[in-house]
């Protein structure tokens, strides 16, 4: 088996089973542990939400919020089920959270760019972010094309979400096509 093999699956990218894998080893083999993450991810998410709320609008607006997402079925699925979706969700909200810090502070472009690497690395939805980041910044903060922190998040988001791109052109080589979720779009 070539080394660029292992370093993703067919199907979807590795993260979630590469954290499952280690709540299954600490834990043991069993759906408490298979599910752990994604309750712990969803519990996080209701606290993102409300930080991205308050940040936005006020404190009241981000309790709603968080108090809608906490009590709403699909969330409520989503964090039970021990999806790729509440990684996802996470890791779009971590990344929405900082590039709202980071329209104060351009070095929290870093992190921005890193939770859209690591969304990636869970489910390749969590690249709706890149759109809706560079739209504002097209609107909004043209300047920050020229910040270094911008460029170094874009290379965060690259060397973390790497092992997908490397089994990618692995498999490409090998087989003449990208894994199944690519070759779909």
């Amino acid at each position: 088996i070539p080394f660029w093999a292992k370093l993703s699956w067919h199907d979807h990218p590795p993260l979630v089973f590469w954290i499952q894998h280690i709540f299954i080893k600490l834990i043991g083999e069993n759906n408490f542990a298979f599910r752990l993450p994604s309750a712990i991810l969803g519990i996080l998410s209701v606290l993102l939400i409300y930080l991205i709320g308050k940040r936005l609008y006020s404190e009241k607006v981000g309790l709603i919020s968080a108090l809608l997402m906490a009590v709403t079925v699909n969330s409520i699925f989503i964090s039970r089920a021990g999806l790729q979706e509440s990684y996802a969700i996470f890791f779009i909200l971590l990344a929405l959270f900082f590039f709202l810090k980071s329209l104060e502070n351009s070095r929290y472009l870093i992190w921005t760019g890193i939770f859209i690497g690591l969304g990636g690395l869970a489910k390749y939805t969590a690249f709706i972010t890149i759109p809706i980041i560079l739209v504002y910044l097209l609107l909004f903060k043209r300047n920050y094309f020229k910040e270094k922190y911008f460029w170094l998040g874009i290379l965060g988001a690259l060397i973390i979400f790497s092992p997908v791109i490397i089994y990618n052109v692995g498999l490409y080589n090998r087989v003449g096509h990208f894994d199944f979720q690519l070759s779909y779009i």
